[in-house]
């Protein structure tokens, strides 16, 4: 049996910013196979202080975007494709998080598997387990401990108002996601995520 140890992240006040180029109107990126795909690449641009309000962050716009004939804004896609002046520019932002345990300090978008981390832009849909939601990046993608899973047999409480489909015992990162409170009978607190199938036990992740 596969066990991946997790690693709590804590967020910091500062946010790294990328200059982005998009599009899906010149067709898909053949490097990306898939319904979706579109030509995309970003490159760094510094970093920046943020201020915070009750639900996440906001910037506040200490770096702003270059001149369209900057020459650190991406001029092509890794494909080769060519982005055109009509085609998206966009100054992108993402917080920066520090692990608990080394003090490495990484984004969301770079944490590997085993990641953990509080998501209190989640607080309105889900009610937490205790201060905020809890999110851990498993090998199948990013899952949300205090959502409703897919086949809750409690359908109507989707806001986990009086049930939670995972109920978790341990504080971050040594958490186990199980049916030990009020739950529903839905599974065994088996994680589904993608094509990842596992449980969350004190703190590992644990392939089912």
């Amino acid at each position: 049996m596969t066990r991946l140890r997790c690693f709590f992240l804590q967020p910091t006040e500062r946010v790294r910013v990328k200059l982005r180029r998009y599009t899906s109107k010149a067709g898909p990126c053949p490097l990306v196979p898939g319904k979706y795909s579109y030509h995309d690449v970003s490159t760094p641009f510094g970093e920046e202080d943020v201020i915070r309000d009750s639900h996440g962050y906001i910037s506040n716009g200490l770096l702003s975007a270059p001149p369209h004939d900057d020459p650190r804004w991406p001029t092509q896609c890794a494909c080769g494709y060519e982005f055109r002046e009509d085609d998206n520019w966009q100054r992108d932002t993402h917080l920066i998080y520090r692990r608990a345990d080394t003090g490495e300090e990484m984004t969301l978008y770079d944490a590997p598997t085993g990641a953990m981390w509080y998501a209190p832009w989640l607080d309105d849909f889900y009610t937490p387990q205790d201060a905020h939601n809890l999110m851990v990046k498993t090998p199948g993608g990013d899952w949300c401990v205090d959502s409703q899973s897919s086949n809750c047999t409690i359908p109507e409480d989707h806001h986990q108002d009086k049930h939670h489909c995972w109920v978790r015992t341990g504080a971050p990162p040594d958490v186990t996601a199980g049916k030990d409170g009020p739950t529903c009978s839905a599974g065994a607190g088996s994680i589904q995520a993608g094509s990842y199938h596992g449980f969350l036990r004190n703190g590992y992740l644990e392939e089912a």
